[in-house]
């Protein structure tokens, strides 16, 4: 008997807490929280789907191997870092401004 993987679904964490509010907005990603609790994001390349939650859990789901779901991680994360120093400039700012 042959086994066929046709889906990985893999879970992290990289936070302590995401304001999914604040990062849908910054990134254009759909978040409705009456609908589902978590933040959909689709990756392209690889083709995978990675459901980002407030308790900065993420959980990674399409995946047909282990690389995918590696760089499905380092795309969700390098987003989320870019957010960060973003929010981290405009505070800078504004507290340079008062």
């Amino acid at each position: 008997m042959a086994l066929n993987v046709v889906n990985l679904l893999a879970t992290s964490r990289f936070a302590e807490y995401i304001d999914l509010d604040h990062f849908s907005i910054e990134t254009g990603l759909d978040f409705d929280p009456d609908r589902f609790p978590g933040m959909t994001y689709k990756i392209e390349n690889p083709k995978v789907c990675a459901l980002i939650f407030r308790s900065g859990r993420i959980v990674i789901t399409g995946a047909k191997k282990v690389e995918d779901v590696e760089s499905a991680l380092a795309t969700t994360y390098n987003e989320k870092r870019m957010l960060q120093e973003a929010v981290d400039a405009l505070i800078a700012d504004l507290e340079a401004v008062v």
